[in-house]
């Protein structure tokens, strides 16, 4: 059975959370869209994390961190939308990195031989623990 847009969107969306949850961070759900799919409480601040996700089986994907123009093709940027986080997850390969916007607009993953120092520096369970240190 094929998943649905929607359905893999919220599948990657409920993932993020568990992880954040298992890291000992309170999430919660935003009642209006505003760009942020969800808001964890680290106990000092509060970060506004958006997801993406990809249900393919490629080796590799190209993360775009943009979203889909409502008034026609193409994509443009988050417009008045402050995100701290952006998530991506890689659901066939169970993989969720974790990266701060800083004028990214896009985040290639690769799966092949070259890509796994990256995929480790930003896997979101490295990116919480070196947090937590802090």
């Amino acid at each position: 059975m094929e998943l649905s847009t929607n359905n893999i969107g919220a599948a990657g969306e409920l993932i993020v959370a568990t992880e954040f949850l298992k890291h000992g961070f309170d999430v919660y759900s935003p009642m209006v869209d505003t760009g942020a799919d969800m808001l964890v409480d680290t106990g000092e601040e509060i970060w506004r994390v958006q997801v993406k996700t990809y249900g393919g089986s490629d080796e590799s994907h190209t993360f775009k961190l943009l979203r889909r123009n409502p008034r026609g093709r193409g994509w443009k940027e988050y417009e008045g939308i402050s995100v701290d986080w952006y998530a991506l997850v890689y659901l066939q390969r169970e993989y969720i990195a974790l990266v701060r916007p800083e004028g990214r607009r896009v985040v290639f993953i690769s799966f092949g031989p070259r890509g796994e120092k990256n995929r480790e520096e930003i896997e979101i369970g490295h990116v919480l623990g070196r947090l937590k240190e802090k």
